[in-house]
């Protein structure tokens, strides 16, 4: 697995890619097959048949690419308290721009 490239901007549209790859890397290591076409609008859980050990190891990929072992991962999988039963690929993008992308004002984006 390679590391999110340092010094290149931190986007969305460089984010839902880095997402895209990494489950597409997991999809191929585990010799699944998708008929439809990976990308943002994609849901992990109903479409790609990702168990909870499955989201949990995407989350280590995606935590050990942008070096972010702090990241609030309840606020998207248990807001409120309540566990989410699906997730799309926007889903974390939008989630992982809020907490590296304005956050740390990387990309160019104004804190939050």
């Amino acid at each position: 697995m390679e590391s999110a490239r340092a010094g290149a901007p931190v986007t969305r549209e460089s984010i839902v890619a880095t997402v895209v790859a990494r489950v597409s890397e997991m999809m191929i290591d585990w010799e699944r097959e998708y008929s439809g076409e990976l990308g943002a609008d994609t849901y992990l859980v109903s479409e790609l048949e990702f168990s909870s050990m499955d989201l949990v190891m995407l989350l280590v990929e995606i935590q050990q690419c942008y070096h972010r072992y702090d990241l609030p991962w309840e606020d998207l999988f248990a807001p409120d308290g309540r566990y989410v039963d699906d997730v799309q690929v926007a889903q974390i993008a939008d989630f992982l721009d809020r907490h590296l992308v304005s956050r740390e004002g990387v990309g160019g984006a104004e804190g939050g």
